[in-house]
């Protein structure tokens, strides 16, 4: 064992601490106390693990208690970030009307065709006390509004501050606006555009190459292979189609219709090669590290860039130093240092996928290329080594490394999405010669357009076969019934397995040595105390004689799910897509739960109505509701969703109340309790002459898309409460709630 605390040690106990200050949120002095301790336990052992040669007990002491202080400054750094929120943060004006504020727009708009986006930095020196000076806002357009913006444009806007919805487990919006520094929204807002610009001088002038860039992407190749060329060359996704972006998710292969981190470590390194042997001096790769930041900017500094850009600068300054570079060493101080500047940055999912495919491929790659060759070699025999490593190349390159990265990489993504591709080996696989071929060729045609667009047209010909081959095997795989399936799988749990993969593949040597043994009996007993687990919660699961509702309420889309003591289950859900809702109602394995019978669901996209509808998960409900409409011709069950449905299953009484704007309300009746949910309709739209009275209502549950403002002063004005019922342990009722609050108790 080592004497000192390794790279990857240090990287790994940095990010627990900052997860567990993300988690916690501990006071600065608590970490500072903390971190004291452990550098001062630290050293005092230290000192005393120098009388000894071998690695003894004062000197491993000493590394716990420097790891201590690591775990206590990782901590400390979110504390820091807790700490510096001033008064004048937009978010702190989280639901009032602002007039008057400015800023300048601060990265280029993304522009779609359902919206407009802009991130705003908003000026330090308002002209009020009594309007936000500090922090940056998303002002969103669903209209068009009339305006090109650009980077630095300066705009005097007005509207409503509101915070970006959270949409709940795996990929959320909000999460990801936090990590770039945007803690509010404006939807709409009136605006008029300043005289002058703001930003970086040098920022818009790379902004401005990458609009012109962009634009004769777009003058070079056709539709829809522009869109992708724009996106993997450029990271401009705004034009890709709806359809081609379900093609890409829904087999895995996602991460090419952006700039990922492995195209930017293409191209860098190809370049690398060039200055070469263009410059002999050992210090020419040093030249490389200005392009590297630029080529980051230009792109758009996404996670994975970043990280990419990060490996490959360490790299070559390790490699002009003389040092030669670890990767998994690299891997982890990259992490560290990226989630060191931005803690947000842990629950980043393009980070986590980033880091976490390549890891698969440091850890997985070699092994899976030695296991490839052994049963070459046994299967061909007299095939010659330069034969048999240019065979192992080439599948390293069509799947190898691909299956490396999936194999951690898969967990985050179920977690995110609710599904794993079951295909998605097939179309890595498939399309991966034709990426280099893609990043390539791509800039060739765009440098050679810039010299002599003829030129260029014709490079671009020439390359436009691989990004349409691309798009229509991934449209190919993605019709594969079975491509896909639907995953429950909650963030702890994928943590949890891909912990557990890493732990075995650490342990693997001591694993096989047991297996060539013949001793199978810790994994026996491992494998005994598994299915018992299993088998005593399946157990209890079913022996409950208490009503279940799961309640998931953010502030975009509601699901309440109901599982009665009999094994009944119905879902309620509004502002679902059809994978979330797909997610919802798919069978369960493990662990054993109940499948839902009836559901009422509400998806606003048509073309995921209709994917829903066509899929097995809808063709197993006995009731079922989409947009307020039976998709069952079942006697007894009327067309369509109106004021005073009832559905009565198990002593549950489900009553849908009335709708407003598009929301719906509903009330869920057991017994003498009776459960309201809003889902932000206000009060005095649920509480008519026609509706429920105040006084019949237990409880009112209300989630993020509810106001208790409003609850409050409807009550006050009206002098009327609900009746008022406790949670006790004689109830048949248990309450889970995720992202959702009780409002009366």
């Amino acid at each position: 064992m080592s004497n000192g605390i390794g790279a990857v040690q240090a990287a790994v106990m940095l990010l627990a601490g900052i997860f567990t200050g993300l988690q916690f949120h501990p006071s600065l002095w608590f970490c500072a106390v903390l971190f004291a301790a452990g550098l001062a336990g630290g050293i005092i052992f230290y000192r005393k693990g120098k009388d000894f040669v071998l690695d003894q007990l004062p000197k491993r002491v000493s590394r716990a208690f420097f790891c201590l202080a690591i775990f206590a400054a990782g901590m400390g750094r979110t504390a820091i970030t807790d700490n510096a929120r001033p008064i004048g943060a937009v978010e702190n004006f989280t639901g009032q009307k602002v007039s008057g504020l400015s800023g300048y727009i601060m990265s280029p708009p993304v522009i779609s065709n359902a919206r407009t986006t802009l991130r705003v930095q908003i000026d330090k020196n308002q002209r009020s006390d009594s309007l936000p000076n500090e922090g940056r806002v998303l002002l969103v357009f669903y209209r068009d509004p009339g305006t090109v913006f650009h980077y630095g444009d300066r705009l005097l806007f007005d509207g409503t501050v509101i915070r970006p919805p959270d949409t709940g487990s795996g990929f959320s919006y909000r999460t990801y606006l936090e990590r770039n520094g945007i803690t509010a929204m404006i939807n709409n807002p009136s605006f008029e555009l300043q005289d002058g610009s703001s930003g970086n001088i040098l920022s818009a002038k790379i902004y401005q190459l990458r609009d012109v860039l962009i634009s004769r992407i777009f003058q070079l190749f056709p539709k829809p292979e522009n869109a992708l060329m724009a996106g993997i060359l450029l990271g401009d996704e705004s034009k890709i189609t709806s359809d081609i972006e379900r093609d890409f998710k829904v087999t895995g292969t996602s991460h090419i219709i952006a700039i990922s981190g492995a195209n930017f470590t293409l191209l860098t390194w190809l370049l690398l090669g060039i200055i070469r042997r263009l410059v002999p001096d050992y210090r020419a790769p040093l030249l490389l590290l200005p392009f590297i930041v630029f080529y980051t900017i230009l792109v758009g500094a996404n996670s994975a860039v970043i990280r990419a850009a990060v490996m490959c600068g360490l790299t070559i300054i390790g490699t002009v130093l003389g040092r030669r570079g670890n990767g998994i060493n690299s891997l982890a101080l990259t992490s560290a240092v990226m989630c060191l500047c931005k803690p947000i940055m842990l629950y980043d999912l393009g980070f986590q996928l980033s880091v976490t495919a390549t890891l698969g491929i440091l850890l997985f790659t070699e092994p899976l290329m030695n296991l490839t060759r052994g049963i070459l070699s046994r299967l061909f025999p007299k095939m010659s080594e330069e034969a048999l490593s240019a065979a192992v190349n080439a599948l390293n390159m069509l799947c190898l490394m691909s299956v490396s990265a999936q194999i951690l990489t898969t967990w985050v993504s179920a977690q995110a999405f609710g599904q794993i591709s079951l295909i998605s080996l097939v179309a890595n696989s498939l399309i991966a010669p034709f990426q280099s071929l893609i990043m390539l060729g791509g800039f060739a045609a765009l440098l050679l357009s810039f010299l002599f667009y003829p030129l260029g047209a014709a490079a671009a010909w020439l390359v436009w076969a691989a990004p349409a081959l691309t798009i229509r095997i991934v449209h190919y795989c993605a019709g594969v019934k079975w491509g896909s399936v639907y995953f429950d799988l909650a963030p702890f749990q994928a943590w949890v397995i891909i912990g557990l993969i890493l732990a075995l593949w650490g342990g693997r040597r001591m694993i096989i040595n047991s297996i060539r043994r013949r001793n199978f009996r810790p994994y026996a007993a491992l494998l005994l105390l598994f299915s018992a687990v299993m088998i005593w919660v399946n157990a209890l699961d079913r022996l409950t004689k208490r009503t279940e509702i799961e309640i998931h309420q953010t502030s975009s889309s509601s699901t309440y799910k109901i599982c009665t003591w009999q094994n009944s289950c119905f879902i309620i859900g509004d502002h679902l897509t059809n994978y979330g809702a797909q997610d919802l109602l798919a069978k369960k394995i493990l662990p054993i739960s109940k499948e839902a019978e009836a559901a009422w669901i509400d998806i606003p996209e048509q073309w995921m109505q209709k994917e829903f509808l066509s899929s097995d998960a809808a063709g197993r409900l006995s009731v079922l509701y989409v947009n307020g409409e039976s998709r069952r011709k079942t006697a007894g069950i009327p067309d369509r969703l109106e004021s005073g449905f009832v559905f009565i299953a198990d002593g549950i009484r489900i009553r849908y109340v009335t709708s407003f704007l598009g929301k719906r309300c509903w009330m869920l009746e057991k017994d003498d309790l009776c459960l309201l949910l809003p889902n932000g309709i206000p009060p005095e739209r649920i509480f008519t002459k026609s509706g429920p009275s105040p006084r019949e209502i237990s409880l009112v549950l209300l989630g993020k898309k509810d106001d208790p403002a409003l609850w409050k002063a409807y009550h006050s004005d009206h002098q009327e409460r609900p009746q008022l019922q406790d949670f006790s342990d004689d109830m048949d009722l248990t309450l889970i709630l995720r992202n959702g609050e009780i409002y009366y108790r």
